[in-house]
């Protein structure tokens, strides 16, 4: 249910706030630490992804959300074993 209420949850905040808002970001990245619970780690990394691209583009590439996005993109890339992209 975790998952069904996570995407409920982007469709409000998307619907409010357009795709380049915060909470959105927050929401992909509930979904993917969801994922990654449930050892889906493709769809925890493409969550992660779009979670770490808003905070990006908000933040630069020095705040705390982005170098924890980066963390998290980089341990779904290795447990895909793309260990390039993973470093």
């Amino acid at each position: 249910q975790a998952i069904e209420y996570k995407q409920k949850a982007l469709g409000i905040n998307l619907k409010l706030f357009g795709e380049e808002h915060l909470s959105v970001a927050i929401c992909y990245n509930g979904l993917g630490k969801t994922y990654e619970a449930k050892k889906e780690y493709q769809k925890a990394y493409d969550y992660y992804s779009l979670a770490l691209k808003i905070n990006e583009k908000l933040f630069g590439d020095e705040d705390i959300s982005v170098l924890r996005g980066y963390a998290s993109v980089g341990r779904m890339a290795f447990a895909l074993k793309n260990y390039e992209e993973a470093l």
